[in-house]
């Protein structure tokens, strides 16, 4: 801590003694400076579905678990903004502190550990309206030769577990106990995005609008279960002609003999007084079926804005599930704006702010999702080129996701090139992104 004390722009002692300083108490939240979750949803309305449902953020958790549509489509939507990958860009001045500060930012998101599992966490403030995520700050660190604070990791806590403060302070809530962070220490080393609404802390995330679909998504699920096994051992109880007035401890006894025999030898046996006939006719999948196609597709559209790119079926063609796909690319990319991007910018700006004091507002770089980029159109670079206009090479490549090289000096263009009219405007295009670079 000494010698990264040193490079800060400020005296970091009241931060260190604010963390020392951290209260404990028995939990309960009925300390009246915790601002309350107040999610109508949560505390009302989930409890009246189902006992096992909490009155917090674990009935969102629940019904994740419980419900397939709704995991396999925040699955579907987080793996789409993950397997695009993530840069840091420049500030809008392009000067070259601005090109500085983006290599500082770069190099704090290459070093965090566990990176994208972070960003994927981060997307839990668009499903439950708000998460909390704890920044471990190492100051220890070294960049270019000097002394840094930089990001070790990022981590995730449930949002159950957490409550704002009117302070401005977090309140955490451990299995015996809970934790006040004071407001200085909450700035430095905590995230707490939110999406949906800004008239509460905890926001108002995409389940607190799905969950009654997604209750009702389980509840027909499990009656489709229940009406399966009916369908598939249901009996009917036979009284022989002639048979004896039995006691009801009687028929129980012959009754489990029956069974017995059936499940040793899976044989129908005649008992003295009774026989077992199987019910056979018995047709409830359709109905449930439907119900539950129309479940799957309502949660899937809700939350994805489409289906058709996990099951065409006979309601539309390739062509069409291309369009949902990219519906469901434009979901993703404001997900990734709102939960990932802007977070991520902030915390980046907060270290560039520890590490080297205020700056010009226009050098800071932004952090971005490549999600949130369409692919350039590779014929109109072709024209713009063909007619004179420069073209960056670094951009267009990470816009294309690959790497740009850069031919050697010696190396001639193809003979095609050097009888093009326009290759004199090529080569001055080619000369001027050099310098450019250089």
């Amino acid at each position: 801590m000494p010698h990264a004390a040193k490079i800060l722009p400020f005296d970091p002692s009241a931060v260190i003694e604010a963390g020392k300083a951290i209260e404990l108490h028995r939990p309960g939240w009925g300390n009246p400076d915790v601002i309350p979750q107040d999610d109508v949803i949560l505390k009302h309305v989930a409890p009246d579905l189902d006992p096992e449902y909490y009155n917090d953020e674990r009935s969102y958790d629940q019904l994740v678990r419980s419900n397939w549509d709704v995991s396999d489509s925040l699955t579907a939507l987080k793996q789409s903004i993950k397997s695009q990958g993530f840069e840091v860009r420049a500030g809008s001045s392009k000067s070259p502190r601005a090109e500085e500060l983006r290599e500082f930012g770069f190099w704090l998101w290459q070093h965090m550990g566990e990176r994208r599992t972070t960003a994927e966490e981060l997307v839990g403030a668009w499903e439950n309206g708000w998460q909390p995520m704890q920044t471990v700050i190492d100051p220890e660190t070294t960049y270019q030769g000097r002394a840094t604070w930089s990001i070790r990791k990022v981590n995730a806590w449930d949002a159950w577990r957490v409550r704002h403060r009117v302070d401005g302070g977090l309140q955490l809530k451990d299995r015996e106990r809970e934790l006040i962070v004071p407001p200085a220490l909450a700035r430095i080393g905590w995230m707490t995005p939110r999406c949906g609404t800004t008239k509460s802390v905890y926001g108002r995330g995409q389940h607190h609008h799905g969950f009654i679909l997604g209750w009702i998504g389980i509840q027909v699920r499990t009656q489709f279960g229940h009406g399966f096994e009916r369908q598939m051992g249901a009996m009917v109880l036979r009284s022989k002609a002639g048979a004896a007035q039995l006691d009801d401890a009687a028929v129980e006894a012959e009754i489990a003999e029956l069974l017995q025999y059936l499940n040793a030898y899976n044989l129908f046996k005649e008992g003295e007084n009774f026989s077992i006939d199987v019910l056979t006719d018995l047709n409830f999948t359709t109905g449930a079926l439907d119900a539950m196609r129309f479940l799957s597709d309502a949660t899937k559209t809700f939350y994805t804005g489409q289906t058709l790119t996990s099951n065409i079926r006979d309601q539309g063609s390739r062509a069409a599930a291309e369009v949902h796909k990219e519906v469901k690319l434009e979901y993703a990319q404001t997900i990734a704006m709102d939960s990932i991007d802007a977070p991520m910018t902030d915390l980046i700006h907060r270290m560039i702010f520890l590490n080297f004091g205020e700056q010009l507002p226009e050098d800071l770089p932004s952090f971005f999702s490549r999600v949130r980029h369409h692919k350039a159109d590779l014929d109109a670079v072709a024209r713009i080129r063909d007619m004179g206009g420069l073209i960056d090479l670094d951009e267009l490549a990470r816009n294309q996701g690959v790497d740009a090289v850069v031919m050697p000096s010696g190396i001639a263009d193809p003979p095609q090139a050097q009888q093009s009219p326009i290759f004199a405007a090529k080569t001055a295009a080619l000369a001027e992104w050099q310098r450019r670079r250089s």
